[in-house]
C-alpha cells in the first residue's frame, strides 16, 4: 500500500522564507496592531506564553513605546549603526544590509520553521548563559526581507526574524525574570 500523500500548506504568497507559524506581516496583524498568536500546534503553548510575555514587557512603564523607538546609536550604548532608511535602499540591491535593530520589532511569534519543536529547556539554558544580566542579543538577528520595495519601518512588530527562535525567547524571558528589579529594567530597555 502506497502512503498517503501529504497535504501542502497554502503558500500565503510571503516569500521564500514564507509560511510561519502565524502572526505574519503587520498587516494582518489583530485590532490591537499585535501579531496574532501562531497557528503551530507544536510549539503553540509556548508561543502563547511568549505573547503574554511580551504583552507584560510592553505593559511596563520603563518600555512604554519600546516598538516603535529606534535602535541606540554607538554614541549612547548601539554597536551598530542604527537602521538607516536610504542605506538600506542602496544596500538591497546586493541582497544584504545589516544595521542596529530594536529587536522589539520583531514579531516573537512568527517562525521561520513552523513545526519544528523548540526545547523550552534549551530556552531557558539561553537564559541563563547569555542573559544572567541585561545584554544585548550576541547573536545577528537575519531579518526577512519578501521584496526589495520591502521597507521594515511599515511592518513594526511585524518583523520576520529567521534567527532560530530560542536565543530570542531567552532574551524575553530574561526580561520577565527581572521584572521587579527597576534597574534591571532600564538597563534591559537599553539593549534594544
Amino acid at each position: 500500500m502506497s502512503p498517503k500523500p501529504r497535504k501542502n500548506k497554502k503558500d500565503d504568497g510571503a516569500g521564500a522564507a514564507g509560511g510561519g507559524g502565524g502572526g505574519g506581516d503587520a498587516d494582518a496583524a489583530g485590532a490591537a496592531g499585535e501579531p496574532s498568536p501562531p497557528a503551530d500546534t507544536m510549539n503553540g503553548t509556548l508561543y502563547t506564553r511568549m505573547a503574554e510575555h511580551m504583552t507584560l514587557i510592553k505593559d511596563m512603564p520603563v518600555f512604554k513605546d519600546i516598538t516603535t523607538t529606534a535602535a541606540l546609536d554607538i554614541g549612547n550604548g548601539g554597536y551598530q549603526k542604527p537602521y538607516n532608511a536610504g542605506d538600506f535602499k542602496l544596500s538591497m540591491t546586493t541582497g544584504l544590509y545589516k544595521c542596529g535593530f530594536n529587536i522589539f520589532m520583531v514579531n516573537f511569534n512568527w517562525s521561520p520553521t513552523p513545526g519544528v519543536p523548540i526545547a523550552e529547556a534549551r530556552v531557558d539554558m539561553f537564559m541563563e548563559y547569555y542573559f544572567k544580566e541585561p545584554a544585548v542579543v550576541p547573536f545577528d538577528l537575519v531579518i526577512r526581507v519578501p521584496s526589495l520595495d520591502f521597507d521594515p519601518m511599515t511592518h513594526l512588530t511585524g518583523l520576520q526574524c529567521i534567527t532560530p527562535e530560542e536565543v530570542k525567547m531567552a532574551f524575553v524571558k530574561a526580561i520577565v525574570r527581572d521584572k521587579d528589579d527597576t534597574g534591571a529594567l532600564d538597563l534591559w530597555k537599553n539593549t534594544r
